[in-house]
């Protein structure tokens, strides 16, 4: 059984995407769909989610546990199985006590973002743009939108999709951080009140309505992951509207942040209430 777990996961380790007969768009496809559950459903399937990924780390370290103390066989049973459902049980159940830590913690890292970038564009002018380079022009325009020639293997698209998702991040830390350089005293002072505030605020919001949080971080991000697959695919597959999809930062930003809103209030609505079961009138006797 040891042998055929680390070979298992030897197997796992040399996996090359290049050959796996799914395509790159289905597996953008099923992204785009946990984007849509997470935007839509993600108070009700986040918790389940972080159990499930706390019991899948859980059972992979049960697994080869045993082989770090020289542990074959537990009893009649290989340890290596013993130890994936012990692994998988513990991992769950520190998944779902991290839970409300992640939740919060999440939150108030959101709202802290939120009141930095929201904070600098109410104070105006120099509006806030990437640095010049050549070599990521097409991140500086913050399009939603990849090459125009669709890669030849799967890795190569993850790959490339990777490399600007990385460039735009970086870009995009330079920029908030050359717009905060020429701000005034005054001016920096007010934006670190904005994101101390938010994420103040957002650590109280996780720790006092985790259920409200989890909805406000779930259709944030699920939001940006339905809305960035859904333009990959409209681009790569010549869909008629995506010459469309080119609406810049301020036009992107304006879009997560309408999604978002519409996520949370359907999540809030959906599911902010538990339904009641109608109250049984005693029959008149």
């Amino acid at each position: 059984m040891e042998n055929n777990a680390a070979g298992f996961l030897q197997h796992l380790q040399g996996f090359d995407p290049a050959t796996s007969p799914v395509s790159m768009p289905a597996i953008v496809g099923i992204a785009l769909a946990c984007g849509l559950v997470l935007w839509l459903f993600g108070k009700q399937v986040l918790k389940p989610i972080i159990a499930i990924l706390g019991g899948a780390w859980g059972s992979a370290i049960g697994i080869l546990a045993p082989t770090w103390f020289g542990i074959s066989m537990i009893g009649s049973v290989p340890a290596s199985l013993v130890g994936m459902g012990v692994g998988a049980l513990l991992g769950a159940l520190i998944g779902v006590a991290l839970y409300r830590t992640l939740v919060t913690f999440t939150t108030g890292l959101a709202l802290g973002m939120a009141g930095l970038l929201v904070s600098l564009a109410l104070l105006g002018s120099p509006p806030l743009s990437p640095p010049a380079d050549p070599a990521s022009a097409d991140v500086q325009a913050a399009e939603i939108a990849l090459v125009d020639t669709p890669p030849t293997t799967v890795s190569d698209a993850a790959a490339e999709a990777a490399d600007r998702a990385q460039r735009f991040v970086r870009d995009s830390a330079q920029a908030i951080r050359a717009r905060f350089d020429t701000l005034a005293e005054t001016d920096r002072l007010k934006v670190l009140g904005s994101t101390l505030g938010g994420l103040i605020a957002g650590l109280i919001l996780g720790l006092a309505a985790p259920g409200r949080a989890s909805a406000m971080v779930t259709a944030a991000f699920g939001s940006g992951l339905w809305l960035y697959c859904f333009a990959w695919l409209s681009v790569q597959q010549n869909a008629p509207w995506a010459d469309s999809l080119t609406l810049g930062p301020g036009g992107w930003a304006i879009t997560w942040a309408i999604a978002t809103a519409a996520g949370i209030a359907a999540q809030l609505l959906l599911w902010g209430h538990k339904a009641h079961k109608p109250s049984e009138t005693p029959a008149a006797g």
